[in-house]
């Protein structure tokens, strides 16, 4: 007697088991995939990462369903979140950061920042 081979439930299954424009509970989903419900959810997680599945808390259940071009479009937080800007003020910021380090750090004799070992010290 051998054990059936059990498949590997990933986001790409999930989302290809959902119709666009339709709003499912997870219950729902894991019937349709015939998986279990933490299944479902790690690949469902995995989706709404990768901004191809959208989430919405309903009372006490999420609602899922596949997100269309222009739910990007229209979210603020994905905007932010796809944004290839650069970025700015970094390197001052480092080189400040960098020159109060150097200063604030206690001089050890024979350090290559002073002259002479002889020099007094402010």
């Amino acid at each position: 007697m051998t054990k059936p081979k059990q498949r590997v439930i990933t986001q790409e299954i999930v989302l290809a088991k959902m119709t666009p424009g339709s709003r499912y509970r997870i219950h729902e989903i894991a019937k349709l995939v015939g998986s279990g419900v933490p299944t479902i959810r790690r690949a469902l997680t995995d989706g709404l990462i990768r901004g191809s599945a959208r989430r919405k808390i309903e009372g006490k259940r999420d609602l899922y369903w596949l997100a269309k071009a222009d739910d990007f479009a229209s979210d603020p937080a994905t905007q932010r979140r796809l944004s290839q800007r650069t970025l700015q003020g970094y390197d001052e910021a480092h080189r400040r950061f960098r020159e109060l380090c150097m200063v604030t750090r206690a001089r050890q004799p024979g350090s290559p920042n002073r002259s002479s070992d002889s020099e007094p010290q402010d």
